[in-house]
């Protein structure tokens, strides 16, 4: 199994994808910190209560993973997309066949390559970190809020968002599995992350304020994105449920997606 895994991350690494993948990724958390840096200077240091809608108060745990996890939603995507790229290379390639003949048990290969994508999305996860948490440390200690890095729910976070990283790319592998086609595979997580969360989310508020329903609006935590900001959110966001629900959820997605592409391509025919 272990010579499985290297060499999925060899299929990754020797191709130039990885790298822009990760280029992508630092190019948005760098523009989500100066982002999250202005919202915090602007709406909470200011005392704007208006701040209260990103779940930030005035606590300093709940400013800082603010900070630190800045560029999830981009950086997530980018994981995701990788994570799709990992299954559907065989295919676009035409590898998928000696690599089952080489390892009959498809299960296998499949856990292998989401054994691979999980630390593919948790090295992109502290890439991230390791731009925002210094910068964002010092941010906070010059505006006397301190780096935070000493409490448990800021570590927590950090854990947690290396965690909805890894669970990212494991939902990417599963809709490889699903779609095999790469460029259907692509798009549809271009959409699923940029397109159809926002519409389902305009579809539910619409319906609360039609109905006069204020709960329809609470099932907007279900969807994916949500979830991963609810698990990472130190301080707890209105109307919000725990950050183990978003986690929960989140990680049902993941299981999910990559149990039903281990089913159907254990089912498969390859050729």
């Amino acid at each position: 199994m272990t010579a499985l895994i290297r060499s999925e991350l060899r299929k990754v690494l020797t191709t130039n994808t990885w790298w822009l993948m990760l280029l992508g990724v630092v190019g948005f958390t760098v523009i989500a910190l100066l982002v999250n840096v202005l919202v915090v200077a602007s709406a909470t240091l200011n005392g704007d209560p208006q701040s209260e809608q990103f779940g930030l108060g005035n606590d300093a745990a709940g400013l800082a993973s603010y900070v630190y996890t800045s560029g999830q939603y981009f950086g997530t995507l980018f994981v995701m997309l990788l994570g799709a790229l990992i299954v559907t290379n065989e295919y676009h390639h035409q590898t998928a066949t000696p690599t089952f003949l080489a390892t009959p048990r498809r299960v296998r290969v499949i856990v292998s390559k989401l054994v691979g994508a999980v630390g593919i999305g948790v090295a992109f996860g502290l890439v991230t970190m390791l731009i925002s948490v210094p910068v964002g440390a010092l941010y906070l200690s010059a505006h006397g809020v301190g780096s935070q890095l000493d409490q448990p729910t800021v570590l927590a976070t950090l854990g947690l968002n290396l965690l909805a990283y890894a669970i990212w790319a494991v939902f990417g592998v599963g809709i490889g599995t699903l779609l095999r086609n790469q460029i259907a595979a692509l798009v549809v997580c271009l959409v699923l992350k940029l397109v159809a969360e926002q519409a389902v989310g305009l579809v539910l508020t619409l319906l609360s304020d039609k109905l006069d329903q204020h709960w329809i609006m609470n099932l907007m935590w279900a969807l994916p994105s949500q979830a991963s900001t609810v698990m990472t959110t130190a301080t707890r966001i209105p109307d919000a449920p725990v950050w183990y629900v978003g986690a929960l959820i989140l990680l049902a997605y993941g299981l999910v997606a990559g149990g039903l592409g281990s089913l159907i391509t254990r089912r498969r025919d390859i050729t």
